[in-house]
């Protein structure tokens, strides 16, 4: 009798055993995925954060190029009014050489 009961005390032991061993490897298969997710959550909010950073750096890039472009179109205008005046000023400058003449 006392042998059966051990018997069964030890193959209940074995299977709780088992059981704990089961259980604490899922347990650590949980808590690294759970530190996987935690790691990719944050390098997908560092990609986020660095897509919103390249965003406002192509604003800000596309505004300096407008800003550019509406210096050229003002410069353009002015040697157009330069040249302007340089031709009128030559016509001005013969007619008083004629006169002078």
């Amino acid at each position: 009798m006392r042998l059966e009961l051990f018997q069964a005390f030890t193959i209940a032991l074995s299977f709780i055993t088992t059981l704990i061993t089961v259980n604490t490897f899922f347990n650590n298969k949980n808590k690294e995925h759970q530190q996987e997710s935690l790691l990719l959550d944050k390098k997908l909010t560092l990609l986020e954060v660095k897509q919103q950073n390249q965003q406002l750096e192509l604003k800000e890039h596309k505004r300096r190029l407008d800003n550019h472009d509406k210096q050229n179109e003002n410069i353009i205008r002015l040697t157009e009014q330069i040249s302007a005046l340089s031709d009128k000023v030559d016509k001005i400058d013969e007619k008083l050489e004629g006169e002078i003449k």
